[in-house]
């Protein structure tokens, strides 16, 4: 995996690339940037990012990009929305090993891949099943983990991971053993860190388990600022919040340290952290992010906002760190 990742939620909905060529385009851009890690998932789009990615990857060699989907939801055919001229597809949730095997079968096709690196079960958490988290989290610890264990342990695909943003599924997952990554967003950012660092990086040490960190703009706030319109995690954020991030922009302004250089570059310090896989939807915005990932950094910035309070104490921030 390549230290920064594309995050395929870019290349559908809204404010996704309207066109195949704008698509191809910016996926072309990452890999002109030196991106060699790309994730996608069939919720995306309702399958239209791994088309996309796929047919973005077409040109180059395949063992020179490592690619990672998800399982846990089916796209169901909706003939009805597709004639409204909505997606055709509907998404239904699915942690059973045939569902599993389904799901990760359908993406090969979409994909047009013959092999897929990372399978994620995705969105495990009480946002999606609310009342039934528990039996989603025992349906996917029961069926859909040990059938990807053997996916990868005969060589069909190449690891096995999580994708969630609820520690209640990341830390007992982790700890069953069978994970090589934990893809999280929420809950590993500039503004949300301390639960993860105290109850599943342990385990994650433990096990050898790394941490794939998704979202390191939290849906955008870390990347514009406290602008008219951002949004923390895909809402408005509060005002203590909008109070932190201020408080961080200015520390940024005194170092000259752009926001969403440090909002990347924090979560590649952590050397836990395998991929900090940033959604890209123009060729603008892939620039813009390589030149953040690479931009310098003294370690007085990360001291300052420590002695402020503004990020956690134990929050690795030393490139030495082993």
């Amino acid at each position: 995996m390549t230290r920064l990742g594309y995050g395929g939620t870019a290349l559908a909905g809204d404010a996704a690339p309207r066109s195949e060529a704008e698509a191809n385009a910016t996926i072309a851009a990452a890999l002109r940037h030196g991106i060699r890690y790309f994730d996608t998932s069939p919720f995306y789009g309702s399958g239209l990012s791994e088309h996309r990615i796929g047919a973005g990857l077409r040109p180059v060699p395949r063992a020179d990009v490592t690619v990672s989907t998800k399982v846990g939801r089916l796209l169901i055919p909706d003939i009805e929305a597709g004639a409204q001229g909505k997606s055709p597809f509907q998404t239904e949730f699915d942690y059973s090993r045939p569902g599993t095997v389904r799901s990760f079968e359908d993406s090969l096709q979409r994909l047009g891949m013959a092999r897929i690196d990372l399978v994620i079960i995705h969105d495990v958490s009480h946002r999606w099943h609310g009342e039934n988290f528990d039996a989603a989290l025992s349906k996917a610890m029961a069926e859909a983990l040990p059938m990807l264990v053997t996916l990868r342990d005969t060589g069909v695909i190449g690891a096995v991971g999580l994708g969630t943003n609820d520690l209640a599924a990341a830390v007992p997952m982790a700890a069953h053993g069978g994970l090589d990554c934990v893809m999280i967003a929420r809950e590993y950012n500039l503004l949300n860190h301390a639960d993860l660092l105290r109850e599943l990086a342990p385990i994650c040490a433990q096990n050898g388990t790394s941490l794939l960190c998704a979202a390191p703009y939290a849906s955008g706030i870390l990347a514009t600022g406290t602008v008219d319109g951002a949004t923390y995690m895909y809402e408005a954020p509060s005002e203590p919040m909008r109070a932190r991030i201020g408080a961080i922009e200015n520390v940024c302004a005194e170092f000259g340290v752009p926001l969403r250089a440090a909002a990347l570059q924090f979560a590649d310090l952590n050397p836990a952290v395998a991929s900090v896989v940033a959604g890209m939807r123009t060729e603008a915005e892939v620039a813009a992010a390589v030149d953040a990932f690479n931009h310098p950094i003294p370690p007085d910035f990360w001291n300052r906002l420590k002695s402020l309070g503004l990020i956690e104490e134990t929050a690795p921030t030393d490139e030495g760190t082993p």
